[in-house]
């Protein structure tokens, strides 16, 4: 199944960046790969042929995403708490759980909702104005208003017909 999965340009500001090629390698795979229910439904060998790393990088890089975050420790008296303890991957029944792929997919629907809604307004916006402009062009309304016009074209074709011969 295709699926589109946004990869959000922060990832180079998290702690995931500074881990070994092979396990960012890995953890960019297992996010293009998880499904709808953020679940990447690939075995050890899957995900060695998909990933283009040897057994040990897969099984090293699972072990490390599923494991604590050494590296960012949690300050809870200054709020900063890390869900999971910072774990990136959960071993399922029939994969890897991605931890935060719900966060990030309610992230990402907010954001192009806000911008659905910002493109909506704009074409809003530009339709009024447009028809404000149009209300300014002197167009007849009333039937009599129609006929005069109808006149004043036929006077003003004739006119240009008498010029012109």
């Amino acid at each position: 199944m295709n699926r589109y999965t946004p990869l959000y340009s922060k990832i180079v500001d998290s702690s995931a960046w500074e881990l070994p090629d092979h396990i960012r390698i890995v953890w960019i795979t297992l996010l293009a790969q998880q499904d709808r229910d953020h679940v990447v439904r690939l075995n050890i060998r899957e995900l060695m042929k998909k990933s283009n790393e040897p057994e040990s990088a897969v099984v090293e890089a699972l072990r490390v995403l599923s494991s604590p975050d050494e590296r960012r420790k949690d300050y809870p008296e200054f709020g900063d708490v890390q869900k999971n303890e910072g774990r990136r991957i959960r071993k399922v029944a029939d994969g890897w759980l991605i931890l935060n792929g719900e966060a990030y997919q309610r992230e990402m629907t907010r954001l192009n909702r806000r911008e659905y809604h910002r493109r909506y307004k704009a074409e809003r916006r530009k339709a009024k104005a447009a028809a404000r402009s149009m209300a300014d062009i002197d167009m007849p309304r009333t039937t009599e208003e129609c006929v005069r016009a109808e006149m004043r074209q036929e006077v003003q074709e004739r006119k240009e017909h008498v010029d012109t011969a």
